[in-house]
């Protein structure tokens, strides 16, 4: 399923990576009204840096553009178990059970996104997939009443051998 293959890994601070990720959305999120809670634990790691950027930019995207609610978004990066985990959660509607299952699919856009004024294309969450998967990553999501939480883990001892 793989269209890229990102073989340029460089090591990164993916604590700087992403603070720089949230400093772009900056303008929109003052723009909407929106706060934004990041705590990122600092994890030197050698990753293709351009696509786990656009990994986190494509889940604090979607977290402003979903956003209902009053609560900030909020991102937290830490090591766990040799693995740098980051979720990224915000205030939306709940998610339902069908379109979890398949939300990681190319083209796949629920009933409600498809309704959306400013919908996407389906292929955010596809490439974010695609891109974790190429590091060694899992990507998934976590949902309830009130919040839905993006994540993705990478594994830190495998990444730092990738070169």
């Amino acid at each position: 399923m793989s269209s890229r293959i990102y073989t340029e890994y460089n090591n990164v601070d993916v604590a700087e990576l992403i603070n720089q990720c949230t400093a772009v959305f900056q303008w929109k999120l003052e723009r909407e009204h929106l706060d934004i809670y990041v705590h990122a634990e600092s994890c030197e790691m050698s990753v293709h840096a351009k696509g786990i950027r656009q990994v986190i930019n494509n889940l604090i995207e979607n977290a402003i553009h979903y956003h209902k609610g009053e609560n900030a978004i909020c991102l937290e990066g830490k090591v766990e178990y040799g693995y740098y985990h980051l979720s990224v959660s915000g205030p939306s509607e709940r998610i339902p059970a069908e379109d979890q299952e398949r939300i990681f699919e190319r083209f796949y856009r629920s009933n409600d996104a498809r309704n959306r004024q400013y919908g996407g294309s389906g292929l955010g969450l596809a490439i974010a997939k695609e891109i974790i998967e190429q590091h060694n990553g899992r990507i998934g999501l976590t949902t309830n009443e009130r919040y839905n939480t993006f994540w993705f883990t990478l594994p830190i001892s495998s990444i730092e051998g990738a070169n």
